[in-house]
């Protein structure tokens, strides 16, 4: 395996080293007879090694470098059929996603989740602000969940459900401000009275 030829012997398969259908997980003989003629980590004897044992010289690789250099080989190491791997001409990587890349699926799209609950307050004429230091915090508790951009709704939804329920039936409420601090369960958001303001009155009669 990739993860054992480069990260000083830990493996990624289900096995941790044990035979697999007669076949070996770790480059170990089977009844005496190798997996592919030679052990991982080690050059064959015609002198040519897979392209993940050039990164053997490595002493630490994240996850995501070493399967970037996954082979068919590791493939059926790790257990799939040769039968299978043929039927996969194209293998990719997926970077895991950073704080960066969440902020921006957070806010940048058209139809970002800020967007959406936006739009649908100001159904009720009221403004939605969710500050700076509110989104960082947004993408700090997505991060810990470990899911993905899925965990942005999770999180985004659990703040904004009392405010959701709540704001659209108090008329006077204008806007709605969420801090870092309502975010983390702290504190409650801002409600902030109506003003009759032309820009703004114009802005949500366009909305609606």
């Amino acid at each position: 395996m990739v993860m054992r030829r480069t990260n000083r012997g830990k493996t990624i398969g289900f096995r941790n080293g044990h035979p697999v259908n007669g076949h070996p997980a770790n480059g170990h003989p089977v009844n005496g007879h190798p997996a592919n003629g030679h052990q991982f980590g080690k050059t064959p004897a015609n002198g040519t090694s897979g392209k993940a044992d050039l990164l053997a010289n490595e002493n630490e690789l994240t996850d995501y470098q070493a399967l970037a250099q996954i082979i068919p080989d590791d493939l059926l190491h790790y257990g799939f059929i040769p039968e299978f791997i043929g039927r996969l001409p194209v293998m990719v990587a997926l970077e895991p996603l950073d704080k960066s890349a969440m902020m921006r699926i957070l806010t940048e799209p058209r139809n970002a989740l800020v967007k959406q609950y936006q739009k649908m307050l100001a159904l009720d004429h009221v403004e939605l602000e969710i500050t700076a230091d509110a989104l960082e915090a947004i993408v700090d508790r997505s991060m810990e969940i470990r899911t993905g951009a899925r965990a942005l709704r999770t999180i985004v939804e659990d703040v904004l459900l009392d405010v959701m329920y709540e704001v659209p039936s108090q008329e006077h409420i204008g806007r709605c401000i969420i801090n870092a601090e309502v975010v983390h369960k702290r504190g409650h958001p801002i409600l902030v009275p109506r003003t009759e303001r032309p820009d703004y009155r114009t802005y949500l009669e366009e909305a609606v």
